[in-house]
């Protein structure tokens, strides 16, 4: 079906020269409820569904620009849902990640740029998150994480009992606290400690009377 258009692309296609095409949902009511763009996915036909399975992706938005001679190889960036998990019918559960891609300049095709994994965790820069945020950069010289406050009074705030700053490299490290790190700042109990790489041990300790205890 074509709407301003007599060659539609797909089954469903709105072509608008000279201005925006737009396509809206709205809803008017006195009760609970939204209006609601749904994918829905299954193995099978229309006449015999079956359960999806792992690697399935359930729905996409996709964003394509002209590339001089069609859209289709003009894939610039796109949200996706994919079922990444053992997939079970009874309770029925299908981990489902959300995956946001992009395209960088110099390349053709869109790339995976933040992950949602099923589990919470985001991953910027990694499609597997072990934290609930994890940033990795591989671009040399450039910087991973960067806060700014344009206000005063801004601050970065690490919560909920002992809390730690963990340094990490790739050589001369030590464990503490389930990882290996080269250096770890750490609060607890009104004490800022700091450790080094030398067996990990506490070296030195500022506590909550502002006494500074070093070794």
């Amino acid at each position: 079906v074509g709407i301003g258009t007599n060659n539609p692309q797909s089954q469903f296609e709105i072509v608008r020269d000279g201005n925006p095409a737009v396509h809206s949902l709205t809803t008017y009511r006195n009760a609970a409820g939204q209006s609601t763009a749904q994918f829905n996915f299954a193995r099978g036909s229309e006449a015999s569904p079956t359960i999806v399975q792992n690697g399935d992706v359930i729905g996409e938005l996709v964003f394509n620009a002209y590339t001089g001679s069609n859209f289709t190889a003009g894939q610039v960036a796109n949200i996706f849902a994919k079922v990444n998990g053992t997939v079970t019918s009874s309770p029925f559960s299908a981990p489902t990640d959300l995956i946001f891609a992009t395209s960088a300049t110099g390349t053709a095709y869109n790339s995976p740029r933040m992950t949602i994994k099923s589990d919470g965790n985001v991953g910027i820069g990694t499609s597997s998150p072990s934290t609930s945020l994890h940033v990795v950069n591989t671009a040399v010289g450039s910087s991973t994480l960067r806060l700014d406050n344009l206000n005063s009074g801004g601050a970065m705030y690490l919560t909920k009992g002992s809390t730690d700053i963990m340094f990490n490299g790739s050589a001369d490290t030590w464990t503490g606290g389930g990882s290996t790190n080269d250096a770890a700042l750490g609060a607890y109990q009104s004490n800022i400690k700091f450790f080094t790489a030398n067996s990990g041990a506490e070296k030195m300790r500022l506590n909550a009377a502002g006494e500074l205890m070093i070794g």
